[in-house]
């Protein structure tokens, strides 16, 4: 986990620095060409929209894999954002219960925390086919449960892998890095809960 946290910052940096500096050159390009040829202007439309929405995703995955971004922005930020995005942009419709604050002095486990998170909101989305998905975080002054489930079609788990191949290990190893407990209750038409339990110690 220490390696890859090493490596995501580099990413994170090309991601901004080349990938998005292309595709907003791109965007660029098509608008003044939109400007120049009236006549070509709708066409160039679908394009032009088309580079702005892969703009955008870039610049997205460009923070999710930027470790201090995310440790300053902290997991109850980032689970705010991550439901306000889903409501605007997806059909699904996504609620958030939060109860008591972050344990102080966690910081580096709360970047675990955010990843883990991250990766199960994003299998829901993808995956799951669900009309709801509900985020709940439960803290006290060492501990935090934060349960992440939704009504999707669910699938058969066996402690590895989605059937499509979609991997959980590196989650699990995340969870070991931190002497947090991940467990993924899910079964054929009955949706999916993800449980994670951390403790400071």
């Amino acid at each position: 986990v220490q390696e890859m946290e090493l490596t995501l910052p580099r990413i994170s940096h090309e991601l901004h620095e080349v990938v998005s500096q292309e595709l907003f050159g791109l965007q660029m390009h098509l608008q003044q060409l939109a400007k120049s040829m009236p006549a070509a202007a709708a066409a160039l439309t679908y394009p032009e929209h088309t580079a702005s929405v892969i703009l955008e995703k870039v610049r997205e995955l460009s923070h999710d894999k930027n470790s201090d971004y995310l440790k300053q922005k902290g997991l109850l930020k980032f689970l705010e954002e991550r439901v306000l995005k889903i409501n605007l942009s997806t059909s699904m419709n996504a609620g958030l219960r939060i109860v008591g604050s972050i344990p102080q002095d966690i910081e580096d486990a709360e970047l675990c925390l955010i990843r883990i998170a991250g990766e199960l909101i994003q299998n829901a989305i993808k995956h799951s086919e669900a009309a709801q998905l509900n985020i709940d975080v439960q803290c006290s002054a060492k501990d935090i449960h934060l349960t992440i489930s939704d009504n999707g079609i669910g699938f058969t788990y066996h402690g590895t892998a989605y059937p499509n191949g979609m991997g959980l290990t590196q989650l699990h190893t995340y969870a070991a890095e931190i002497k947090a407990e991940l467990r993924i209750i899910s079964a054929p038409g009955n949706g999916t809960q993800a449980h994670l339990y951390y403790k400071r110690e």
